[in-house]
């Protein structure tokens, strides 16, 4: 709060960002799935790791960036809240990502050989 009853402008970035992770989250469960569909015809059983990996992520992430995001979100309306991760949840985006490239990539060479 501000010195009165007024209440404390915070705009729309909090609500944009943690929008974003969602999407973000939900957009790797749904490549988890497709590693799934398109690399068990090529590598078998072995998709179930590199999909549970990014599904598992995934999952991660939205609980992550949803407890990110009440965070931020209290401290900004009442003044206090647990302070902000570090960059964990960015790395855990790349390794989610780097996963589906290295699956990507064994499957595509795979048709060729």
């Amino acid at each position: 709060m501000t010195g009165g009853d007024e209440p404390v402008w915070t705009g729309l970035q909090l609500e944009r960002t943690s929008l974003a992770w969602r999407r973000l989250a939900l957009a790797l469960l749904a490549l988890s799935l497709a590693v799934l569909r398109l690399g068990w015809p090529v590598i078998g059983g072995w998709t179930l790791v590199p999909a549970g990996v990014v599904a598992a992520g995934a999952t991660t992430l939205l609980v992550v960036s949803h407890r990110r995001y009440l965070s931020s979100h209290h401290l900004l309306t009442s003044g206090t809240g647990l302070p902000l991760p570090d960059g964990r949840l960015i790395a855990l985006t790349v390794l989610s990502a780097m996963t589906l490239a290295v699956v990507a990539v064994v499957v595509v060479a795979a048709q060729f050989t």
